[in-house]
């Protein structure tokens, strides 16, 4: 081995724990495994280049300081296997949990819905029951008094030949801003009897029914309850594409319709299953206009 103050000034490699200085030559026969090219390498990038000597190698290993560092680092290695193995194990508990979780809160989100429907079923019929002796009148002056409103009614009734009386009638009233006039009857078979004749022609006219030369069309039409209303829209887009020549409203609890095709076959459907492929065709034109509009 070389002195350490002549190795300085020459070709050499210090090392990194105890400082001293040695020739390529000397490191190579310590460290046959150590390639020339590497040192080369070092000297000519960096002459002085640092490492661990073999004399320090051997006494580190009887270092106590280096015996407890290993022992620590085997005690953190255990405590990370630990650990891991926790996390893991606490994961797969979570992951288990979870999924009976979401299994009970889907089977909730089903029971919730099916009563939500059966709710919705039950007011719609309870509704389509408050508005059974209901008509609604179109085509009425604006300026008809509300006074006036229970002489026209009893006039509509004269013109399609059903004697009326004030007491045949519950109430009478200007509805949607004065576009229309709800008459509520109390006796129901005479409102069907005038329905039933005004449908036979539909040539109501309002000097039929006051003192006028106007011979504006009145319309007469059953009070329909929302869902009622979106269902006639929605068949009459169908008669109009002659996808169906007719239909008709079967039952409210649940809410079914006969759909009348022009082949003459009948398809009777719920008309949840209507209102879902309604909704389905106007999203899907919404996304086409949306990217219509874009490009």
């Amino acid at each position: 081995m070389t002195d350490s103050t002549t190795c300085k000034n020459a070709d050499s490699i210090i090392c990194a724990i105890c400082n001293s200085y040695q020739h390529i030559n000397c490191v190579t026969k310590q460290m046959p495994n150590l390639s020339q090219s590497a040192l080369d390498n070092s000297t000519k990038v960096k002459p002085g280049y640092s490492f661990g000597c073999k004399r320090c190698f051997v006494s580190s290993s009887a270092n106590p300081i280096t015996s407890k560092m290993d022992a620590v680092k085997k005690q953190l290695s255990d405590l990370t296997n630990i650990i891991k193995d926790i996390i893991s194990s606490q994961l797969t508990d979570i992951k288990a949990d979870l999924t009976k979780s979401l299994s009970k809160s889907n089977q909730l989100e089903k029971e919730t819905n099916k009563k939500i429907d059966n709710l919705l079923s039950e007011n719609n019929y309870l509704r389509k029951q408050l508005n059974r002796p209901d008509i609604i009148v179109s085509g009425l002056p604006s300026n008809l008094h509300y006074d006036d409103l229970y002489s026209t009614a009893i006039a509509i009734g004269k013109a399609c030949n059903v004697n009326l009386s004030e007491s045949d009638i519950n109430f009478c009233t200007w509805i949607r801003r004065k576009s229309g006039v709800l008459i509520k009857f109390n006796n129901v078979l005479k409102r069907d009897i005038i329905i039933r004749k005004y449908k036979a022609s539909y040539n109501l006219k309002l000097n039929d029914v006051m003192e006028t030369d106007i011979e504006k069309r009145i319309y007469l039409n059953n009070h329909l309850i929302p869902i009622e209303s979106k269902l006639h829209y929605i068949c009459r887009k169908k008669i109009k594409s002659a996808e169906i020549k007719n239909c008709r409203i079967l039952s409210y609890n649940p809410l079914k319709i006969k759909l009348i095709k022009a082949d003459k076959d009948e398809a009777i459907v719920f008309a949840a299953d209507i209102l879902e492929q309604e909704q389905g065709m106007e999203t899907s034109t919404a996304k086409d206009v949306s990217n219509t509009s874009s490009i």
